[in-house]
């Protein structure tokens, strides 16, 4: 069976995304803040409580996992600072790398937003849509996506 960790995966999308990966089939370890009753309940996952931006708490999370789905950041609505969005949704995807780098993971799938784009002179947006943010938020997520690329 294969093994997956999902960042921020007691979050919104994150636990419909722990919930659907156990639909089908996968061994999930879920590394948060805080661990919600339902993902607890549906989904049988490991939880391990951590932040992203603790290398060592990413470390631990990584180990025996074949694929990370990383989808832990500070959300615009929070109304956090320049330097809050920056320590996690930038520093926390290089402690996410770089621990699934060292622990052999297979695959990384980086959860991001539209964000990047800010307001699109074209729509559909798509991979070619050049970056255009307009908040410290989507600025944080276009620095992340630079350091998965």
């Amino acid at each position: 069976m294969k093994r997956v960790l999902v960042t921020g995966g007691s979050g919104f999308f994150g636990g419909a995304l722990v919930r659907g990966l156990a639909g089908c089939g996968y061994s999930i370890r879920v590394l948060d803040l805080e661990q919600t009753n339902a993902t607890r309940s549906e989904t049988q996952a490991e939880f391990i409580r951590g932040d992203v931006r603790d290398g060592s708490a990413v470390a631990r999370a990584c180990a025996g996992a074949d694929y990370v789905f990383h989808n832990a950041a500070i959300l615009p609505i929070s109304r956090s600072s320049k330097k809050i969005f920056w320590e996690v949704n930038v520093s926390g995807t290089e402690n996410v790398l770089k621990s699934a780098q060292q622990c052999g993971v297979r695959k990384v799938i980086f959860i991001s937003s539209s964000a990047p784009y800010g307001i699109p002179k074209e729509t559909p947006i798509n991979e070619d849509t050049p970056f255009n943010p307009v908040c410290d938020y989507g600025r944080s997520k276009v620095a992340a996506e630079n350091i998965c690329r």
